[in-house]
């Protein structure tokens, strides 16, 4: 069902959806595992730039090369819609705050992921403020979500604005 909504979509027959699937299968085995438990719009804004997926995917592995990339996208889809110059600045701040250790950086960002679009900078003012007389990056790396807000977490409000 999901594959005829993707090709009426995409004014394509199912057959090259299905390759297109195919080819991400290869790149996102994981994800692809549970495609029927995925949104239909992220499938359809898979199959329609399987080549800007792979880009993304050698971008985010130049970024994190002891990360097991895909597992990662599977499990953080957000990724893929991230500004890799962002990404790339996120984890920057992130090796500069932790004395240029780049390995331990990758390893925190594979934790929480949505560090990648962070302002880690805000994030060290913010634990200052909240855990005063704690070392705030030693706290960043215990507790890595805890100070994200729910936007840079990938979360949603239950408050939709409409109090009134």
């Amino acid at each position: 069902m999901l594959k005829i909504y993707v090709a009426r979509e995409l004014d394509t027959d199912p057959g090259w959806v299905e390759e297109q699937l195919a080819l991400l299968r290869e790149m996102l085995p994981e994800l692809l595992d549970r495609l029927e438990l995925l949104k239909a719009s992220l499938v359809l804004s898979l199959v329609s730039d399987t080549a800007g997926v792979a880009a993304k995917l050698v971008q985010l592995k130049g970024l994190l090369p002891l990360t097991d990339v895909p597992a990662l996208v599977a499990r953080h889809t957000g990724l893929l819609h991230r500004s890799p110059a962002a990404m790339a600045a996120s984890l920057e701040a992130l090796r500069a705050a932790l004395g240029g250790d780049a390995a331990r950086a990758e390893a925190l960002v594979a934790q929480e992921p949505a560090l990648l679009g962070a302002d880690v900078d805000a994030l060290l003012d913010e634990v200052r403020r909240l855990v005063p007389g704690q070392d705030p990056m030693n706290f960043l790396v215990a507790n890595p979500g805890m100070v994200l807000s729910m936007a840079q977490a990938g979360l949603e409000s239950a408050i939709d604005g409409n109090l009134v």
